[in-house]
């Protein structure tokens, strides 16, 4: 396990749990929410940094 492999658990011959090593399980969390952010640019186009930040400040108390 610690060489990075993934461990696959079972119970009289079926899978019930794996076992990923952590920085394999956060690079798949950052890959889809890239594929996410690539997605949701898609389906709005560009956005200025302008919108990016009136949106960010958007209910903010002065």
């Amino acid at each position: 396990m610690e060489r990075g492999e993934t461990v696959i658990i079972t119970r009289h011959g079926r899978p019930i749990a794996r076992l990923v090593p952590e920085a394999a399980l956060r690079r798949d969390e950052i890959e889809a929410a890239i594929e996410s952010l690539i997605a949701l640019r898609k389906r709005t186009g560009k956005i200025s940094v302008k919108d990016l930040l009136s949106a960010r400040d958007e209910g903010r108390k002065s």
